[in-house]
């Protein structure tokens, strides 16, 4: 709290108010400001140095040929992770901020699916892993293509970041009157029960998710983008190991 003494002109006995102001929502607000912008240059550093590093390596001119074009090799890897960062980070600036435009359109979940996994074809392949889902379904959602894209590529990606070599992924949908639910499940580690509340928070990243390359923004994308229609998303562990990421909309876009 913030106390300032006013003096009250007048006032006989009671001659001065004490006005308390709380100032814990702003101290909040500059808590995440600060932790946004650590988590953001934390980011950001690896990639920079790497590359820098490369760079100045190459500059010497002491390499062989295959050793440059290795080194370049790095530094298109490291030029990648820095853009998937950036995109992520603009993607969801414009979500949270509340200003994208949503275009609503009914959308069958199989062919954003099948668009979906052709872009991970290549890590698919690579680590053997299998996804499954009904190609016969018809269930369909109304909602913004590039939004709804999103949300089922960033949960793609966590799951297939949690997968073991030889592995599979389910993606579930099932459809009442009026919500549709779509489920992704991996066959992974799962998460500590007392990461559940924190899970997509920006940038946080569990034990587990720590191994990986991911920035910590996908499944806060996936947050925002179900809210910005309407919806709910949760994570929990299965039984048998793993974990499902649950998200469920209105079938028809009502905002």
């Amino acid at each position: 709290y913030r106390i300032a003494a006013v003096p009250v002109t007048g006032g006989g006995d009671w001659n001065i108010l004490l006005v308390f102001v709380d100032l814990s929502a702003f101290q909040r607000t500059e808590q995440v400001r600060r932790d946004f912008v650590n988590n953001v240059s934390h980011e950001l550093r690896t990639p920079v140095s790497v590359i820098l590093m490369l760079a100045e390596s190459i500059e010497n001119d002491d390499l062989e040929n295959d050793e440059i074009q290795d080194f370049i090799g790095r530094i298109t890897l490291q030029t990648r992770r820095l853009r998937i960062l950036t995109d992520e980070l603009l993607d969801l600036s414009r979500i949270e901020s509340g200003t994208t435009v949503v275009h609503p359109e009914m959308l069958k979940l199989t062919e954003i699916f099948s668009s979906v996994l052709e872009n991970f074809k290549p890590i698919l392949e690579a680590e053997d892993i299998e996804v499954f889902f009904d190609s016969n379904s018809t269930v369909g959602v109304e909602a913004d293509r590039a939004m709804f894209t999103l949300i089922v590529s960033n949960l793609i990606d966590n799951a297939v970041s949690f997968s073991s070599r030889g592995s599979s992924i389910q993606i579930g949908v099932q459809k009442s009157l009026s919500v549709i639910s779509l489920s992704v499940r991996d066959h992974g580690p799962g998460f500590p029960e007392e990461d559940n509340d924190r899970i997509f928070e920006r940038f946080y990243k569990s034990e587990q998710s720590r191994v990986t390359d991911g920035a910590g923004l996908g499944l806060a994308i996936v947050k925002h983008a179900v809210r910005t229609h309407g919806g709910t998303v949760q994570a929990e562990n299965a039984l048998d190991g793993g974990a499902i990421f649950t998200v469920r909309l209105p079938h028809r876009y009502n905002k």
